[in-house]
């Protein structure tokens, strides 16, 4: 007797190809820019990603040029909604061009413009407390901020605040990342 076998998943440094997509994720994008001789270039992605529907949540940074990283992870976790957020008060064409390159179309997202008020930590911790009821705020950014660079962080921060404001149930049934 004969077995078909066939892949189900391929799991690699970088590489995650489920073979279904993942369920009802809303992913966060944080864009980090900087001036460099009088030109803003996009330097560093923070991205992050939830399912609403069982609370696991993902998260990456990508500091280099190559996007590949930020495709796949947007492939694997095949976002239903998608939040978009930088520092500038409304997307540009630097934007909407590197959305672009990672084959997203700026139509379908949300842009978030007020991160500013996520550099407190009193709002950090209080975001955390309404994600992770039960839980010492400390200790959950503190778990947080353990091998995550900053952007990964606030993209993260960008989408417990978002799930949270539209769907307070979720709230206390968030994994950690």
């Amino acid at each position: 007797s004969t077995m078909d076998r066939e892949v189900a998943c391929v799991y690699s440094k970088g590489t995650i190809i489920p073979d279904t997509p993942l369920g009802n994720n809303i992913v966060s994008i944080h864009i980090n820019r900087r001036t460099y001789l009088g030109r803003s270039r996009i330097i560093a992605v923070g991205v992050s990603s939830c399912d609403i529907s069982t609370g696991e949540v993902h998260m990456m940074e990508n500091t280099s040029h190559d996007n590949g990283d930020i495709i796949r992870f947007l492939t694997c976790y095949s976002p239903s909604e998608l939040i978009i957020s930088s520092e500038v008060s409304k997307p540009d064409d630097e934007i909407e061009e590197f959305l672009s390159q990672i084959g997203v179309e700026y139509s379908f997202c949300t842009f978030i413009d007020r991160t500013t008020k996520l550099s407190s930590i009193s709002y950090q911790k209080e975001i955390i407390e309404k994600a992770y009821t039960g839980e010492s705020s400390s200790i959950i950014l503190e778990y947080i901020d353990t091998g995550t660079t900053p952007l990964a962080k606030r993209s993260l921060l960008i989408l417990l605040d978002f799930v949270l404001c539209h769907d307070d149930i979720i709230a206390g049934s968030f994994q950690y990342p």
